[in-house]
């Protein structure tokens, strides 16, 4: 009897153990199913941010990708699902970025000059101006960063660094080996050079491809420099339509009496240099960047003397430091950003940085794209159906990287 009574008792346990590990199967095999599933909208979500975060608005719709198992992934990005940055939020929009890379307590310091800016102004620090104003606002980071009664509006507290919004969206182009020197006047091409000066009455013109006797070319308009852009007085240097790339070797010494002029993308070869007709490239990965100062290159962008520098178009120097000094001279940033690490100023140097038009370099965009996963055989028996989803991200915004999913969620 007992043997009967241990019998029967272990068959209902060994009936339940295997009631159970049926149902652990069935969820795991449910489980796997869901997963696959969603991995196949997840996998959408990224086909979608690498075929739409590198391209502008409006210039893509839609994508599909078929893998050789028959999942199919697709996303749809029609007209308004993309949008470029018109505020600081969320990633900051800033017409003057100050990194602050050397981790100064003060790193804009320059007593001369009224600056005005019609985007942004941000700074990781403090600043020590005469006067300057921004047409949106005044962003500080950093435990007590200061502006003072010299800044209009008053100054607001950043929760995070400032970044460089352009971090990762230019390439780093390559010099050619043995690069030459260019001294004096006339008109060069682009093209790899190593030192670039001029010096009493010379003018050197720096055209863009198709232009002035140089030949047409599809690729973009780029002086690669790796020596020293210099002039020592009376002398005037010019680019038209052109990006100037310094290597980390490369440097900027411009100084000497005021009609010593440097004018890039202004328009025209420079008898002052105020700008006339802004033309930095207008397409191209340098769409809008005037000058690029490679994130290698800690240098000191020395203004020194009476001189002039005109820039319309994105000035590009994260890690640079802009020092203007001696009697003054006009620093003019139109048209674009200046990004830059530190600025400072030495004597009665620095007559003010003065901002005008819009920021036309590439830059900011974010995109709510719309998701399908589609799994082999869909619709068939005991096949689920589509999965559709959404993600929502920024592409070269102020996150530090090329793209950045801000949000991502399941459902039509």
């Amino acid at each position: 009897m007992l043997a009967v009574a241990f019998l029967g008792m272990f068959g209902l346990l060994a009936a339940a153990v295997l009631a159970f590990a049926s149902t652990v199967e069935s969820q795991r095999a449910s489980t796997e199913r869901t997963a696959k599933i969603d991995s196949i909208a997840e996998g959408a979500a990224q086909f979608a941010v690498a075929d739409t975060g590198v391209q502008a608005c409006g210039t893509v719709g839609s994508g599909t990708m078929t893998f050789p198992s028959g999942d199919t992934l697709s996303y749809s990005a029609p007209a308004g699902s993309c949008g470029s940055t018109t505020s600081s939020s969320p990633g900051q929009n800033c017409s003057l970025c100050v990194l602050n890379y050397q981790a100064s307590s003060t790193p804009v310091s320059v007593q001369k000059g009224d600056w005005s800016a019609p985007g942004e102004i941000d700074v990781n620090g403090s600043m020590n101006v005469q006067s300057v104003s921004s047409g949106t606002r005044i962003g500080l980071h950093g435990a007590g960063a200061s502006c003072g009664s010299s800044c209009a509006p008053s100054p607001v507290s950043l929760t995070n660094p400032v970044v460089d919004p352009l971090q990762g969206a230019l390439p780093t182009p390559s010099p050619g080996s043995n690069p030459p020197d260019k001294s004096g006047g006339g008109i060069i091409c682009p093209g790899s050079y190593h030192n670039v000066s001029v010096g009493n009455g010379q003018i050197l013109f720096l055209s863009s491809y198709g232009q002035n006797g140089c030949a047409a070319s599809s690729s973009p308009s780029l002086y690669i420099i790796t020596g020293q852009i210099s002039n020592t007085g009376g002398g005037s240097i010019a680019a038209g339509g052109a990006t100037l790339y310094l290597s980390p070797t490369a440097s900027i010494n411009i100084q000497g009496d005021n009609s010593s002029q440097i004018s890039i993308d202004c328009g025209a070869t420079p008898t002052n240099a105020s700008c006339g007709t802004a033309n930095p490239p207008s397409s191209g990965p340098y769409a809008g960047v005037a000058v690029f100062m490679d994130p290698g290159n800690t240098s000191t962008i020395s203004f020194q003397g009476n001189g002039n520098f005109a820039v319309a178009g994105t000035f590009e120097a994260s890690h640079a430091i802009l020092s203007m000094g001696g009697n003054g001279g006009a620093q003019s940033f139109q048209s674009g950003r200046l990004i830059i690490s530190q600025i400072q100023g030495n004597g009665n140097g620095g007559a003010g940085l003065g901002f005008g038009g819009a920021v036309t370099a590439t830059g900011c965009t974010y995109w709510n794209d719309t998701l399908t996963g589609t799994p082999a055989n869909s619709g068939s028996s005991g096949v689920p159906p589509p999965l559709g989803a959404h993600v929502r991200f920024e592409s070269a915004c102020n996150s530090g990287t090329g793209a950045s999913v801000i949000n991502f969620a399941y459902g039509p």
